[in-house]
Formats: structure tokens, sequence, C-alpha cells
């Protein structure tokens, strides 16, 4: 076996947000994300807001794209709070949302390797 020193950089930083997750995220959060039991709204609104927490970006992409359903709903709501409130959210054009994930993509692949996004 290995030592922590022998890791790579991405290797360190997943098991560092492995750690967190451990440390951080429910017994229940963390049997819904194995799949021990079953994902609710409830139980997926908490993952993403503790991933968001204690940076574990890894785990909330998993999250974002295992349960896709779980995260339109979610994007409803906030929606729908934004829309209630005196917020104004500034319309992007399609060349800024593009640039916008392109530049999320790039710093992803930086942080995780090339096979994160």
């Amino acid at each position: 076996m290995g030592t922590i020193e022998k890791l790579t950089d991405r290797q360190k930083r997943r098991l560092g947000e492995f750690v967190r997750e451990a440390i951080y995220l429910t017994e229940e959060e963390n049997a819904a994300i194995e799949h021990q039991i079953p994902m609710t709204q409830e139980l997926f609104e908490q993952c993403v807001g503790h991933c968001v927490e204690i940076g574990a970006y890894f785990r909330l992409t998993c999250l974002l794209n295992e349960f896709s359903y779980f995260a339109n709903e979610y994007v409803r709501k906030i929606e729908e709070e934004v829309a209630d409130s005196d917020i104004e959210i500034h319309e992007s054009t399609p060349e800024e949302l593009e640039a916008g994930w392109q530049r999320f993509r790039a710093k992803v692949k930086e942080r995780y390797g090339k096979d994160a996004v």
C-alpha cells in the first residue's frame, strides 16, 4: 500500500473530499448516495447543500448527474424563489453562457482531470 506522498494532486484532492464527506454528511445522506435507501427530493437538496458547503465538487457533480430529476426540481424551486423576490438576474447571451460553461469545464478538468467533465 502506498503512502499519501505517492498520491497525485488529483488523488489527494479526492481523498480530502472523501474525508470531508465522511465527516460532514449524515448517515442518512450517505445511505441515499450509496442507494441503500431511496433518495428523496429533501435528501437530495440536503446533500447538494452540504457538498457545496464542504467543497465536495466531485460528489456534487455525481449527484447532479445521477439524480437529474431531483436537480431539475431543485432548479425549479430556486427559480421560483428568485421570481418571488426583488432579485434581478442579468439575462446572459448564448455566447456568455457558452463562455462561462467553457471556463467552468476548464477549471473542473484542471482540478479533477480531463475525464471529470
